[in-house]
């Protein structure tokens, strides 16, 4: 028994020495093979040069060594991120954005523009200063201005400077023939749609929109707009010209300048096209109710209704009809929803209801002007969709502003009126300059 017991014991201890020598070569091979890979990867000169940028271009922050950066901002951009982006400290990157607040809004920086930001060179940083900027200046270039920023080491802050870009005058012309709606014809034939809805407010004293054109009435435009240095369009300018033809009817407009330096528009006798109310207060809407005894479409019952309603999208501008005083500001959740009243005078007033908003700075007792906006479309209190329910009332009684006739802005008269006359034989050449271009294209 004894003899079994010490044979027993024999095997275990050779069992463990087998064992524990396999392990020890088994985790030397592994381990070799893990050097062996790690070796290759050092002495492969290719391979390494390959991941090498990879890495540095993950890791890397802007270095404000480097000489010049250029940004052109896109969707989303903030001055700030893009001064963080070019590795400028948090605590400048406040100091140059108030700065440029001073000269600039930095709200208008658009889509597009331009940021340059130079770093100094080594050589240049000032020895004798505790703090100096690593910003030798930046620039911010937008389509008409540059605003540079440059550290002034002895007021210790940043100053900035605005220079405008001088703009050039181009002139452009279109015609063509509505089809559709004045808009959509006037976009397909090459014309602005900022140009498009001014001449909209323009002809809105005299055309109604939604009855008075026709498929196959024909426009005429003449207007200018502002281009940069690099022939870039900046913005539209005014109006110089237009015409719609009605059903074989035209009508003119033109801008002219008086002696006492006020611009305005006149029909071709020197009568200004301006009434003391507009007669549509919103572009491009149609009519969707009139003036009269209708059926309600939430009441379900006939009722006169006292007042135009307009169709459009929620949103849209609502323009001031005339010069005048906000009367009152209400807001109900049944009948005018939001709503508010304009006295222009002792005669008459306008009401405009179912709005989404009223726009900025109108409350009551301000003074508006023709043409301003004053809310956006929507459809607060008893309202089945988006619309403008507008009202006239004369003396406080509610009348058809389709069929009211509203007195005009005084005509030209002497030396004005000869003086536009001689403009206009100018410009009747000029249109048929145009319109002989336009047919040799």
């Amino acid at each position: 028994m004894r003899k079994l017991q010490k044979f027993d014991k024999l095997h275990i201890i050779l069992f463990l020495v087998i064992f524990i020598s396999l392990a020890f070569n088994i985790g030397f091979y592994i381990s070799f093979n893990d050097l062996k890979k790690d070796l290759e990867t050092i002495t492969a000169p290719e391979e390494m040069e390959e991941a090498k940028p990879e890495v540095i271009e993950q890791e890397k922050t802007p270095d404000p060594t480097d000489s010049l950066m250029l940004f052109t901002v896109q969707s989303g951009d903030t001055l700030f991120k893009i001064f963080s982006d070019a590795g400028i400290a948090i605590n400048d990157s406040y100091s140059i954005s108030s700065a440029i607040n001073k000269v600039y809004e930095v709200s208008k920086l658009k889509i597009g523009n331009q940021v340059e930001v130079k770093f100094l060179a080594e050589a240049d940083k000032p020895e004798d200063h505790d703090y100096y900027s690593k910003v030798s200046y930046i620039k911010v270039i937008t389509d008409d201005k540059i605003i540079e920023v440059k550290y002034d080491n002895k007021e210790k802050e940043y100053i900035a400077n605005l220079v405008v870009i001088p703009l050039t005058v181009k002139e452009v012309f279109a015609h063509g023939t509505i089809n559709d709606s004045l808009y959509l014809s006037a976009v397909n034939s090459g014309v602005s749609p900022y140009a498009i809805m001014d001449l909209i407010k323009l002809f809105s004293y005299n055309v109604d929109f939604q009855r008075d054109i026709k498929s196959g009435d024909v426009f005429e435009v003449y207007y200018d707009c502002l281009i940069n240095e690099k022939g870039q369009k900046v913005r539209d300018g005014n109006i110089i010209y237009a015409a719609v033809t009605l059903a074989g009817k035209k009508k003119e407009i033109f801008r002219f300048l008086s002696d006492n330096q006020v611009t305005d528009y006149y029909d071709n006798k020197g009568e200004s096209i301006r009434k003391t109310l507009l007669k549509t207060p919103i572009s491009g809407a149609k009519i969707s109710s009139g003036f009269g005894i209708r059926k309600h479409p939430i009441l379900g019952y006939s009722k006169m209704h006292k007042g135009l309603d307009y169709a459009a999208p929620k949103g849209t501008p609502v323009f001031a009809a005339g010069d005048g005083i906000i009367h009152f500001i209400k807001v109900v959740k049944n009948g005018y929803g939001k709503h508010l009243e304009i006295k222009h005078s002792s005669k008459y007033s306008t009401l405009y209801a179912h709005l989404d908003r009223f726009a900025s700075g109108i409350t009551k007792g301000s003074r508006v002007s023709q043409g301003d906006i004053i809310g956006f479309v929507g459809s607060t209190g008893m309202a089945t969709g988006p619309h403008l329910h507008y009202e006239v009332r004369e003396r406080g009684q509610q009348v058809n502003p389709a069929k009211i006739s509203f007195p005009k802005f005084p005509a030209l008269t002497g030396a004005d009126l000869q003086r536009f006359k001689n403009q206009l034989k100018g410009m009747e050449e000029k249109i048929l300059m145009f319109k002989k271009k336009d047919a040799n294209k």
